[in-house]
């Protein structure tokens, strides 16, 4: 087991609290995506900044991945970043968007984020209406499409939508002389003609989506509403699989047992390798159903503790789960009987993930530790 410090200049960013939000292995087991979040004020943890990076488990190396942090006030928590599994493409919600035209999308080679470099191109996915915010992003497992949701404040309804992000990087490159009008500099500029979103499906109105799944199959996409509801529905057509209600085995909506009052939202949602499991973390406490039969499989809580985040081992049989007490559990995927238990001390685990070839897992904590240790068979 070791433990991993993130670098001493990202904490000096954080003005009441540094944390790792969400974590994944690249490709080829080598690299950890980080997203960390910086609190502004730790009364309110919608207030908040968040800066990716890639640290590499060999040198413990800090490598940032995005060329600006992001200031969350939407109080929705929408994941504003993605970054495909082989760590080649970066997508984030543009701040250029904040206006009537919509959020803008940016599609990037991690590689050339410098703006002043002659080899960044501009690549942009506008939003499909005025006024409209795009949230959720996460990549297909072929790293082919890009998904996310958009909210119109006009119409109050929330769509699912998708862009060939392979399609982004095969249009040409167009280049003209731009200036900028402060400094009155002139400079090349390479870009390609924005793409659109491909709208598959629209939630019922009012509801509003945290989180974004997508199977393996890239087939069916999961969503997470704020009041603790999961939207299930089929790319191709659009067509809704029903939803999974937040409530318990015996259809009694339940509070989480916790010493401070906690929203309800969807946190995490999870497909299985083969797709037939979906573990979503609400309530502070895990359930896990079954995405035919939209059945109740099991769920895991604990009454002085939240569960704070879910993966599934990439054999499908087991479920790595970390909590708010700083343990992680590994328990069995089809029952949720607990196979081992963990506690470094680090604080709470907000964050966890398999790598891909299942030999090790890391868990990412508040005070911005990583913890990684080798999954014994």
């Amino acid at each position: 087991m070791r433990i991993l410090k993130l670098p001493k200049y990202l904490k000096r960013k954080a003005k009441a609290g540094l944390f790792v939000n969400r974590l994944q292995f690249a490709s080829d087991g080598q690299g950890l995506l980080l997203e960390v979040g910086f609190l502004e004020n730790q009364s309110d943890l919608d207030f908040q900044t968040t800066s990716m990076g890639r640290l590499d488990l060999a040198t413990s190396l800090w490598e940032p991945l995005s060329d600006e942090d992001i200031y969350d006030e939407t109080g929705l928590d929408y994941p504003t970043r993605a970054v495909r599994q082989d760590f080649t493409c970066i997508a984030s919600v543009s701040d250029w968007g904040l206006d009537e035209a919509g959020m803008e999308v940016r599609v990037d080679d991690p590689k050339y984020l410098d703006w002043q470099s002659n080899q960044y191109v501009d690549r942009i996915i506008e939003a499909n209406s005025a006024g409209s915010s795009v949230g959720g992003l996460e990549f297909s497992t072929d790293g082919r499409w890009l998904y996310g949701v958009e909210y119109s404040d006009r119409t109050q309804l929330t769509s699912l939508i998708r862009a060939d992000v392979r399609a982004l990087f095969k249009k040409p490159v167009i280049e003209e002389i731009r200036t900028n009008l402060l400094t009155q500099e002139s400079r090349p500029h390479r870009y390609i003609r924005p793409a659109r979103w491909n709208r598959f499906a629209t939630l019922p109105r009012g509801v509003m989506v945290r989180v974004v799944a997508i199977s393996p199959d890239s087939r069916i996409v999961a969503v997470g509403s704020t009041e603790g509801d999961t939207y299930l529905y089929r790319v191709r057509g659009g067509v809704s699989l029903g939803a999974i209600k937040r409530k318990r085995k015996d259809g009694v909506r339940k509070e989480p047992r916790m010493k401070k009052p906690e929203r309800n939202p969807v946190r995490r949602i999870a497909f299985s390798p083969s797709g037939k499991q979906l573990g979503v973390v609400v309530d502070g406490m895990l359930r896990v159903w079954d995405v035919k039969s939209a059945e109740l499989l099991w769920d895991e809580e604990d009454a002085k503790a939240h569960v704070t985040d879910l993966a599934y081992h990439p054999d499908g049989n087991t479920l790595a789960v970390v909590r708010s007490d700083g343990t992680a559990l590994f328990v069995d995927a089809q029952t949720g009987a607990v196979r081992k238990r963990y506690a470094w001390k680090v604080g709470q685990l907000n964050s966890v993930a398999f790598s891909p070839d299942g030999l090790t897992c890391a868990a990412g904590g508040e005070k911005g530790q990583v913890v990684v240790w080798d999954v014994d068979s």
